[in-house]
């Protein structure tokens, strides 16, 4: 296209053009995303607040147990007491919508910090024993 010429009122109506739709492109407004977007942040924060709630309900749970059941690492735990922090835990899992794996993961729980054995308690209840295995 080396020979040909623009009419002088095609380039400035192309350039009025640009310039009534640049500061379009640079607004934060939410008017120009897309409806799937902003029903994708909708969801996003509700999924946040909801996430919100069970954190707090799960420290909740804790402090309860904990003011509860006093201290329990350096002494032996009786099994009826195991089995209520592991059915503690199941249902903090169900409530944060997580695998039960993931939420022992985060709250740092071990084999070497839930131990079965000493003092006259006996051994491990199936609800211990189940709960050890998800340890690993």
């Amino acid at each position: 296209m080396r020979g040909a010429r623009l009419q002088p009122t095609v380039l400035y109506r192309w350039q009025k053009q640009v310039f009534e739709a640049l500061p379009a492109l640079f607004e934060k407004s939410s008017a120009g995303r897309p409806a799937q977007a902003q029903a994708q942040i909708a969801e996003l924060k509700a999924q946040l607040a909801r996430k919100d709630e069970v954190i707090a309900e799960i420290t909740q749970d804790y402090w309860t147990q904990k003011k509860r059941l006093g201290p329990l690492m350096g002494r032996h735990v009786a099994p009826h007491i195991r089995d209520d922090v592991v059915a503690t835990v199941e249902r903090s899992a169900r409530r944060a919508g997580w695998p039960l794996r993931r939420l022992i993961a985060l709250l740092g729980i071990g084999r070497d910090r839930f131990t079965t054995g000493g003092g006259g308690g006996g051994g491990p209840t199936g609800t211990t024993r189940r709960f050890l295995n998800l340890i690993g």
